[in-house]
């Protein structure tokens, strides 16, 4: 499942910034954003997991 999600992630990073440097936007930016959407899925499911154990 984590492998999953490892090649989930590299995609989305790999083609947010392609598609910035295809429609000329700010690189920063746009990554910023991908990483902070693999940050808001990790942080569901730890709480996900947490839940679980409790």
């Amino acid at each position: 499942m984590a492998m999953k999600w490892i090649l989930f992630d590299s995609v989305l990073i790999a083609g947010t910034m392609a598609l910035s440097a295809v429609l000329g936007i700010d690189v920063e930016r746009t990554l910023l954003v991908a990483i902070l959407a693999i940050v808001l899925r990790l942080e569901r499911e730890l709480g996900e997991r947490q839940k679980i154990e409790k």
